[in-house]
């Protein structure tokens, strides 16, 4: 049974507590250390993501877009835009700053 949907402290969104998003989804998601809707909307933020996401829910596109469209509800425009647009990662998915890529000569 779904808990009405709550954020934690840090404000993310806990996938289990959200009640659009299917619990067997949410407990595929936990094995792979995805647990809110925030870490799920980021992960869809490349080609590679949302196949990734399609390939653990065995599921469609289509399905997986109305999953992520109950996600977007839950964080709100603003949150669902930023999350939307990848980071780009250097070596091991390692996100820098622009200090730090200048400082440490980082491409």
């Amino acid at each position: 049974m779904h808990k009405k949907p709550d954020t934690s402290p840090g404000g993310q969104h806990p996938l289990a507590d959200i009640p659009q998003f299917p619990a067997a989804s949410a407990a595929v998601l936990r094995k792979h250390w995805i647990e809110t809707a925030e870490q799920a909307l980021a992960a869809s933020a490349t080609a590679e993501g949302r196949e990734g996401l399609k390939t653990l829910l065995a599921c469609d596109e289509s399905a997986l877009e109305t999953l992520l469209a109950a996600l977007r509800k839950v964080v709100g425009p603003e949150e669902a835009q930023r999350l939307s647009q990848p980071l780009p990662g250097g070596a091991c998915g390692v996100v820098l700053t622009e200090e730090q890529k200048r400082r440490h000569g980082a491409q």
